[in-house]
């Protein structure tokens, strides 16, 4: 699966292999994220039919219990998807085919980290982009963690980023940018999603299940890129790990190489 750790990776090829080693799943999650629009759209419809909500100066609707449900769908149908790709990519890695029984262990080990984050952050995008941000930044620093803890398989989250930075270390502007560029990216798409839906309604889009599937859509888009983040991150772990393993070998075989060689010069200074 890998090319051999002669080289360190830039974000461009992880990004790449990170989307080969998906490509293969990529129709199952595209149907997950799909049905996620149809019920969410369906119940913000019902919801905004039986109890006639309206936007007003803070939120793009007014939150309510069924929103709850509705997130709590969304996230454990997004998890889903995110945990079978990781199953999927675990098998790919180990070059052998994953049961039913190594998936639910899989799922039940790294799912829950992951939903909760998910959760909230599907909660804080019911309220307005005011309220957005605080907890915005909240959100990207659970994800950061989250990415961290199933990346490393460390269940202890300051371990967690410790270990992924030592991993990536002395690349310093990959410990830079990984753990930041997922918090940018939910606060990017947070922010897109609920301005385009707001703009939709201020030029004269009344219905409200439409802006609200499309804001769903860019929260899809955002479930499947926080996908490849966590992916690309676990590329740059697995390989500079790999790529540091290497090295140690070859600098001992290179050790041993010159031990011998200089053994056979003393020898032979010795006995001419």
């Amino acid at each position: 699966m890998y090319e051999a750790a002669t080289q360190p990776l830039g974000l461009g090829k992880i990004f790449i292999e990170s989307l080969k080693l998906t490509k293969f799943g990529f129709k199952k999650v595209f149907l997950f994220v799909l049905i996620a629009v149809i019920v969410s759209a369906g119940l913000s419809s019902k919801i905004i039919d039986d109890h006639n909500f309206f936007f007003n100066s803070l939120s793009l609707y007014q939150f309510h219990w069924m929103h709850i449900f509705r997130n709590f769908i969304i996230a454990l149908v997004v998890c889903w998807c995110y945990v079978g790709i990781f199953v999927q990519y675990h098998s790919v890695l180990q070059q052998q085919k994953t049961g039913v029984k190594q998936t639910a262990i899989h799922a039940i080990k790294h799912f829950f980290p992951l939903f909760i984050t998910m959760f909230l952050y599907f909660s804080m995008l019911s309220f307005g982009l005011v309220v957005f941000i605080l907890p915005g930044i909240f959100i990207g620093v659970a994800c950061t963690l989250a990415i961290a803890i199933v990346a490393t398989e460390t269940k202890n989250p300051i371990k967690a980023l410790k270990r992924s930075y030592q991993l990536v270390v002395p690349n310093w502007w990959r410990a830079l940018v990984l753990p930041v560029a997922p918090f940018i990216l939910l606060l990017l798409i947070g922010y897109l999603s609920n301005t385009f839906a707001k703009f939709l309604f201020i030029h004269g889009m009344n219905n409200l299940t439409m802006i609200l599937s499309i804001r769903m859509i860019f929260s899809a888009v955002l479930g499947f890129f926080f996908t490849t983040w966590f992916f690309s991150l676990k590329v740059i772990v697995l390989h500079d790990f790999k790529l540091r393993a290497a090295l140690k070998v070859q600098q001992a075989d290179e050790t041993i190489t010159k031990s011998d060689d200089e053994t056979v010069l003393n020898f032979l200074e010795q006995n001419t």
